[in-house]
């Protein structure tokens, strides 16, 4: 038994969510929005690895990860955290999730009203 269930395992703290040690969120059946995008992320890594000639294991190693947690990332039914997602972008340098900048909120928000102040120190007045 953990003598630290709160705490993450070393090398586990990439895929840690609520609180659990392992690969984000374990369910016997995930459902909701999250595990369409899990999935999605699950299909884009696979094929970044196909194209890139990569094995799971290299893919671990260069996240610093068992290569049994790059396995549950690829079926797709992981709640990963944002970080996670940061790592694989950065490890594959492919995109997996879009943040809308926060100079374009005011054009994709119509209800939004006041100022923006844009990455640069610009204003942007949004009507």
């Amino acid at each position: 038994m953990d003598a630290n269930p709160g705490k993450p395992e070393p090398g586990n703290h990439l895929l840690e969510s609520n609180g659990h040690s392992g690969v984000g969120f374990d369910s016997s059946q995930p459902s909701g929005e999250w595990v369409e995008r899990s999935s999605a992320i699950a299909l884009r890594v696979s094929m970044a690895l196909k194209s890139r000639n990569l094995m799971q294991k290299e893919l671990a190693e260069m996240l610093g990860i068992k290569p049994q947690q790059v396995s549950r990332i690829l079926k797709g039914n992981v709640n990963l955290t944002l970080e996670t997602i940061s790592r694989l972008e950065s490890a594959l340098g492919i995109g997996l999730l879009e943040v809308v900048p926060a100079d374009r909120i005011g054009l994709i928000c119509g209800m939004c009203q006041g100022e923006v102040v844009t990455d640069d120190g610009s204003k942007l007045r949004v009507h």
